[in-house]
């Protein structure tokens, strides 16, 4: 019986071997090298430090722009707000006579509630106003770092001269 125990376990783990050994590898006759050419690589043109493609060049120009003109509005808003508190400070000051003579003192209270409310929108309008001052600062130091770096060409293509070469 310790015979065929052994048989079997032997023949167990010679069948485990087996499956797990790799096939060996076909041997290919060794093929004699080619003598390769030189590839020559392409110079390629590296950008200077700073320097924008010339799309990047016309986004920064544009959103300076942009901003210039958001600017101009912003300091048109501040003006209608400045003159409506003029304005309502006229009325309030009208206001404020008519009460001495007449006596309507809810008109001088609601005068003075649209005085104070052209004030605090005159004060709204100065704060956007000076956020696009900050962004048009920004903005101006982005396009003139990108000028002075000048603009890169494309990756990978050189330029083209005009006229062929002569033969």
């Amino acid at each position: 019986m310790r015979r065929i125990v052994f048989a079997l376990a032997a023949f167990v783990l010679s069948g485990a071997i087996v499956a797990t050994a790799e096939d060996p590898k076909p041997v290919q006759p060794a093929q004699p090298k080619a003598v390769q050419p030189k590839v020559i690589q392409p110079k390629v043109i590296q950008p200077k430090a700073g320097a924008v493609t010339a799309a990047k060049m016309a986004q920064l120009e544009e959103e300076y722009e942009t901003l210039e003109a958001q600017r101009d509005v912003r300091r048109a808003h501040v003006k209608a707000a400045e003159v409506t508190v003029r304005a309502t400070e006229r009325t309030f000051e009208y206001q404020s006579k008519i009460v001495k003579t007449v006596g309507s003192v809810t008109e001088l209270e609601k005068a003075k509630f649209d005085l104070e409310m052209a004030k605090a929108q005159l004060e709204i309008r100065m704060a956007e106003l000076k956020e696009i001052e900050v962004k048009l600062k920004f903005a101006k130091k982005r396009l003139d770092a990108a000028k002075a770096g000048g603009v890169r060409p494309l990756p990978g293509i050189r330029p083209v001269p005009i006229d062929p070469p002569p033969f």
